[in-house]
C-alpha cells in the first residue's frame, strides 16, 4: 500500500463529495486541515476554461493537493483531510449522503491501515539494536579500527546495525571495505556530523534513519550531513 497515493485519493473524495456547498466545505474542511486561505480562496470563484464556469470540488482537489505540495509546512495537509472525513458525521451537508458516507468509510479504512503500518514500523525499529564505536584520534580512522566493531555487529544477529563515529574521518579503504561487505550493517559519521547534530542544524535520528536509507538502497555507507541537509531542503 503506498500511503501517499491513498492519503491523496481520499482526500480529494472528501473535498469533491462531504459538503455540498464550496464556502462550506472550505470552511469545515481545508482550513481545519491547514490549507492556506491563499491557495483555495482563489480556488472557490475560479472558472474552468473550457465551459466558462466555476471549477467543481473535484476539479478543486488535485489543484489544492498539488499546491500545499509546494510547501514544506503543509505537508502533513492530505492526512489531516483524512482524519479529518474519518470522523465526519455531518452528512446533511453533502449533496449525495449515500457517497458522502462511502468517502468516511474509505478514510476510516485507509486511516486505519496507515495508524497499523506505524505501529508496526515503530516496533521494528524498537527491536532493531545498534552499536556504537567512537573514534578520536589525530589521524583518521582506518580499516584496522573497523574490524572491532564489524565483528561485534556480526555477533549480534540480522537486526544489529553499527555505527562507526571517527571525529577525524577515516581512509579511502574504510568506505570501499563496508562496501564490499554484503551484510551492509555499518554506517558511518565523521566529526561534522557530530557537530551539526551538537548545534541543532540536524536531527540525529533522522539523520541516522537516512543513513540506513542509503547504506540499504544504494550501498552508500556514508552519507554526509551537507548531503542529507541539501536533501531535506530539496523535499
Amino acid at each position: 500500500m503506498d500511503v501517499i497515493i491513498e492519503e491523496q485519493k481520499v482526500a480529494i473524495e472528501a473535498i469533491a463529495t462531504l459538503v455540498n456547498v464550496k464556502s462550506v466545505m472550505a470552511e469545515l474542511l481545508l482550513k481545519p486541515a491547514g490549507v492556506p486561505l491563499e491557495i483555495y480562496r482563489p480556488l472557490l470563484y475560479k472558472l474552468d476554461e473550457a465551459t466558462g464556469r466555476p471549477l467543481s470540488k473535484r476539479q478543486m482537489a488535485p489543484l489544492i493537493l498539488q499546491a500545499v505540495k509546494q510547501q514544506p509546512a503543509c505537508s502533513g495537509v492530505p492526512r489531516k483531510i483524512v482524519e479529518i472525513a474519518a470522523s465526519w458525521s455531518s452528512y446533511h451537508l453533502a449533496k449525495d449522503e449515500l457517497v458522502a458516507r462511502g468517502t468516511v468509510q474509505m478514510a476510516q479504512k485507509v486511516l486505519g491501515t496507515i495508524e497499523v503500518m506505524e505501529i508496526k514500523e515503530s516496533q521494528r525499529r524498537e527491536q532493531e539494536r545498534k552499536l556504537v564505536e567512537c573514534r578520536w584520534r589525530k589521524k583518521p580512522a582506518d580499516t584496522r579500527q573497523l574490524d572491532g566493531l564489524q565483528g561485534q555487529v556480526d555477533r549480534s544477529g540480522k537486526q544489529t546495525m553499527g555505527l562507526f563515529l571517527s571525529v577525524n574521518g577515516w581512509s579511502d579503504h574504510v568506505p570501499a571495505t563496508l562496501k564490499q561487505n554484503s551484510k551492509k550493517s555499518i554506517i558511518l559519521m565523521d566529526g561534522y556530523d557530530l557537530r551539526c547534530v551538537l548545534s541543532g542544524h540536524a536531527d540525529l535520528r533522522d539523520l541516522l534513519l537516512s543513513k540506513v536509507a542509503t547504506l540499504n538502497f544504494e550501498s552508500e555507507p556514508f552519507l554526509s550531513v551537507i548531503q542529507y541537509l541539501k536533501d531535506q531542503k530539496d523535499d
